[in-house]
């Protein structure tokens, strides 16, 4: 399946629901007759919504108003998402949070991307009230941090972006930095300035999302561990739950609907 999807909650007027992209995923523009704020936890996502277009590399909130037309593409590793669809009539949720505006704000750096693991961790663990005080928790996160303006990106950081991403085995950054003409340590600031998260995070990220999409194309942990990049299944693990909050077992078993 291209898509994978399970629902985490669901009461009047409000549904959470938990969702995988598989790379490559294009959906043309469309509208939703429902608010949306989503999460993206893993992977890339491009958003156009008419003349603007925004390009997701790191762990972001996106808010879209009901009716909003706009285009998808899930990029070379497909994506993670938690989104919250609100119906436009149910007033409790309307008048805690705006949805004025298409935006976007980076999650990473501010201590917005822990709080929203550790609150999508306490959802899914969660039922009846106590889901939607999560699901409050979530839409007060989304409401945090300054809006997100897009930085003009040399293209020699692109390059160093490209190849964090495609590549399975350690790079050597310092090598890299030399062949772009910079110091190392300007290499990792520039990095993390423009796409929001240190180049070593940026990779395991990357290798993060090629794992959860072979092991959802039916791969053995372990083999989608190294299919990723990674050292062993341990290591897939530990960062796939640093960086979603959910081991990669229980992220397979919600979105195969276990």
């Amino acid at each position: 399946m291209r898509t994978r999807q399970t629902k985490l909650f669901q009461s009047d007027g409000l549904t959470t629901l938990l969702s995988h992209y598989a790379p490559g995923v294009v959906m043309p523009k469309h509208t939703h007759d429902l608010h949306q704020v989503s999460w993206l936890l893993v992977g890339h996502l491009s958003e156009d919504h008419g003349a603007d277009e925004k390009q997701v590399d790191q762990p972001s909130i996106g808010v879209k108003p009901v009716g909003l037309e706009h285009a998808n593409d899930y990029g070379r590793h497909g994506a993670l998402i938690l989104s919250i669809n609100i119906d436009p009539d149910a007033r409790r949720y309307q008048d805690a949070f705006s949805f004025n505006e298409w935006r976007w704000t980076p999650c990473a750096g501010d201590g917005l991307q822990t709080g929203t693991t550790e609150v999508l961790t306490r959802l899914i663990a969660a039922r009846g009230d106590e889901a939607e005080s999560a699901i409050w928790d979530l839409l007060a996160l989304s409401a945090s941090g300054e809006r997100w303006t897009l930085r003009e990106v040399p293209h020699w950081l692109k390059q160093v972006r490209d190849q964090l991403s495609e590549c399975t085995a350690e790079l050597d950054l310092a090598a890299m930095a030399n062949e772009a003409g910079v110091h190392r340590v300007h290499l990792s600031r520039a990095f993390t300035r423009s796409f929001g998260v240190p180049p070593s995070v940026y990779r395991a990220r990357c290798r993060i999302a090629r794992s959860i999409t072979a092991a959802l194309h039916g791969e053995p942990l372990a083999m989608a561990a190294q299919s990723g990049g990674f050292a062993d299944q341990a290591h897939l693990s530990r960062q796939t739950k640093r960086a979603t909050g959910l081991p990669p077992r229980r992220l397979i078993d919600l979105l195969a609907g276990e």
